[in-house]
């Protein structure tokens, strides 16, 4: 997997395991009156304490304040008509696409990640000013992931 290099003073890591959504927010009442609201994607909490337990080790102390830029590289699984004969051990097709332009949409994959990260990266997700997003195929089956990266914005 072809990582790009990290920015000086920035928090880096990758957090394996296929990325879930934090879509739209379902609101609801129980039989007893009390309303809630929950995410509509299962799994999306276990999703967010994969992604806080992988964030944990490069927890900084204080917490990041001010403003922030996040980049969120999502390595998904490839699709079997990737591959020749539909087996990895075969390689890739000439044709196979290298960019994931499908579901999930990218942005709500980010605000799993965004939520995830707060209380332990930076105080808020408002705190992100600037916010890239790229969802690829990954190059060998075992690297489905997200690669994050966080920095300071100098004001």
């Amino acid at each position: 997997m072809k990582r790009e290099e990290k920015q000086p003073g920035a928090i880096s890591f990758f957090v394996p395991g296929a990325a879930k959504t934090a879509g739209s927010k379902i609101p609801g009442q129980t039989k007893s009156g009390k309303l809630y609201v929950r995410d509509d994607c299962a799994g999306s909490g276990n999703w967010k304490g994969v992604v806080a337990t992988f964030a944990l080790p490069h927890r900084p102390k204080p917490l990041l304040t001010g403003p922030l830029s996040m980049t969120c590289t999502f390595y998904m699984k490839r699709p079997k008509h990737h591959y020749v004969a539909g087996k990895y051990e075969k390689g890739l097709k000439a044709l196979a696409q290298r960019y994931h332009i499908v579901v999930p949409d990218g942005l709500k994959l980010t605000r799993a990640i965004e939520d995830s990260l707060t209380g332990i990266i930076y105080h808020d997700d408002a705190q992100i000013a600037d916010e890239h997003i790229q969802k690829l195929y990954a190059d060998e089956p075992g690297h489905i992931g997200v690669e994050i990266e966080i920095r300071k914005l100098k004001e």
